[in-house]
């Protein structure tokens, strides 16, 4: 094999040449590296070497080597004059579907790949004639921190096929500035984090106190010298005691003691500010250790708690002042409470007179009413009596007369037509018929009487204030009877089927009175000459129990609605209701029975009021 010399730095084919040139160039790398004064220089150095070596017209570094990436920029670029480079440092450009084939290529290959004439892959694309590339050697390098990166040269001014020394040699070079690029962002990732340690240290509200194994000062951030009012540099290397009053040096060597046992725990204490001025703090501590766990210093976070103690002293002192005053007070309060307990029994009888002056009222608007019905079957039972005695008297002078007849024996016929005469006389086929059904009647309407009397006793009885079985059936049907005069000369009142056994716990002479009360409403609501409606429906769902009283009267507006149960609140005439009806019925429904008193109505169509109880089990 013939024998080549090297001219210009170029690489001869020799294979003994070959090999020393190889180390000659490579020494110049390494050269080149250990003469840098930075990382960056070092790069552009290694750069420069490289195009020399290789006699090529660009060495370059692109960012990220990712066929995936959105983006790539060039960070680095050194190049001929007459072969600018492809854009500014850092420039970012898109990632084009062939220039991600290209580095999926590099990224695949384990060494450098060639690309033009000649070369492993001869196709050149068109984004790389745009620069007037004709040959390209390129290779994935992989720095220890972030994603890979892509060395490359390239050949501008002619097509070039790469050897395999030539490549062997480009893949030693890459392999160091993959080794300076590692150091290179691993120094600038330190960088970065010691940057945004500094500023957090110095940002954190907290002060920070680092002390020596000794506890001479070591580290304060710009918080702590703020809060003592030193400077930095007149608390480095100062003892920690130097910044406390006398009396507290103590407990601070005691508590240093337990540092060096690697036991800390938070703590309050009290620093000298450079004026003299006294501050606390909160002070978090732990000790720092060696890998043998040999104390070597401390670490402490220091809170100013300054306004916090001077308002807890305010509070103490506050405190015994409202300890001599809460026992002043105590004997006010027991005289107010006392009054106020006698003002509460006064409430709770009136209240009470309230609730019987309602049902009064209730019971003295049906007086009249109550009086009519009884004295209505009292008339006719009086009436049917008067007739029945003197038809009586007819009938016993009639059986007189025959009674005579019959004992004069010669008259036999003369005694029949004397009969039949007498019988015509009191007119028996009548009385024959009229006696029985007077007597029915009499029996009946002394029915009613009891009936009513009964069910107004029922009514009027007074409540013990104690939950009872109530029967609403029962319930119903007496509150019915005693309001009948007031509502059966303006409407037909309609009771739908009660089901069977439906008992409430409740007060039934209560209960009774807010039934009364919707049913007096309800035949107040209804106007004019024709009859009204009135019907009353009881449910049973869900353990509930509902009484519905509807009527097809006047109707309320939906601000009258919502003011119903409003106490003192009527739109009746003040001669008419005092407004404390439905409160009333609604504070017994509510409060006493747990149950619920409901309003719906609509202007000229009526009402519906619906009363909600517990069902007894």
């Amino acid at each position: 094999m013939s024998k080549q010399s090297c001219r210009s730095g170029k690489i001869v084919t020799d294979v003994t040449g070959e090999e020393l040139l190889f180390f000659e160039h490579l020494d110049l790398v390494n050269k080149t590296i250990q003469a840098a004064s930075d990382l960056d220089s070092m790069l552009v150095d290694v750069l420069d070497v490289t195009l020399s070596i290789f006699d090529c017209d660009r060495a370059y570094l692109v960012y990220p080597c990712d066929p995936n990436a959105d983006s790539w920029t060039i960070p680095m670029e050194r190049t001929r004059p007459e072969y600018p480079g492809g854009g500014e440092a850092h420039a970012s450009f898109p990632m084009l579907p062939e220039l991600a084939a290209g580095m999926q290529v590099i990224l695949d290959h384990p060494g450098p790949v060639t690309f033009g004439e000649g070369n492993a892959n001869p196709h050149i694309t068109e984004f790389l004639r745009e620069f007037n590339i004709k040959s390209l050697m390129s290779m994935a390098i992989y720095p220890k921190v972030d994603k890979p990166w892509q060395f490359g040269i390239q050949q501008c001014s002619r097509e070039r096929a790469w050897n395999a020394t030539e490549v062997r040699l480009f893949q030693s070079i890459g392999r160091r500035i993959s080794d300076g690029l590692s150091l290179r962002l691993t120094l600038k990732e330190l960088q970065k984090r010691e940057e945004s340690y500094s500023r957090i240290v110095n940002l954190a509200s907290e002060g920070i106190w680092s002390l020596d194994v000794e506890g001479n000062t070591n580290f304060v951030n710009s918080s702590l010298t703020e809060l003592l009012g030193y400077t930095e540099e007149e608390m480095m290397g100062r003892p920690v005691t130097d910044f406390m009053f006398d009396e507290d040096i103590p407990d601070f060597l005691r508590k240093l003691a337990a540092g060096f046992k690697n036991v800390s725990s938070p703590y309050e204490r009290r620093y000298r500010q450079k004026n003299g001025n006294e501050v606390w703090a909160l002070v978090s501590a732990a000790g720092i250790h060696d890998e043998e766990g040999n104390y070597v210093g401390g670490f402490a976070m220091v809170t100013d708690i300054t306004e916090k103690k001077k308002a807890e002293d305010a509070l103490y002192k506050l405190n015994e002042e409202l300890e001599t005053k809460v026992v002043e007070r105590t004997s006010e309060l027991q005289k107010t409470n006392a009054e106020l307990e006698e003002t509460y029994e006064d409430l709770k009888h009136a209240h009470t007179q309230i609730l019987q002056q309602e049902k009064m009222a209730s019971i003295g608007q049906l007086a009249s009413g109550i009086a009519h019905e009884i004295n209505t079957p009292s008339q006719y039972v009086g009436n049917n009596i008067s007739f029945i005695h003197e038809s009586l008297n007819d009938l016993i002078n009639g059986f007189e007369g025959f009674m005579k007849a019959v004992s004069d024996e010669t008259a036999s016929s003369k005694l029949r037509d004397k009969f039949e005469a007498i019988l015509e006389e009191i007119d028996y086929d009548y009385l024959k018929q009229e006696l029985p059904r007077s007597l029915t009647e009499s029996a009946e309407g002394l029915m009613q009487i009891s009936n009513i009397v009964i069910a107004m006793k029922d009514f009027a009885k007074p409540s013990n204030n104690v939950l009872e079985p109530v029967e609403l059936s029962k319930l119903i049907d007496d509150t019915v009877k005693v309001s009948r005069n007031s509502w059966q000369r303006v409407a037909e009142l309609e009771v739908e089927p009660i089901p069977e056994n439906l008992v409430v716990d409740g007060l039934r002479d209560e209960l009774g009175q807010v039934l009364l009360h919707l049913i007096l409403n309800a035949t107040d609501a209804i106007e004019g000459e024709v009859k009204g409606r009135i019907r009353i429906l009881t449910q049973c769902s869900d353990n509930w129990a509902e009484i519905i009283v509807e009527d097809n009267g006047c109707g309320m507006t939906e601000e009258v609605r919502k003011r119903a149960f409003d106490p003192f609140f009527t739109t009746k005439q003040v001669d008419k209701g005092s407004g404390q009806g439905l409160a009333i019925g609604y504070n017994i429904i509510t409060d006493k029975h747990g149950g619920e008193l409901l309003v719906d109505s609509t202007p000229g169509k009526g009402s519906r009021f619906t009363v909600r109880l517990p069902v007894k089990a």
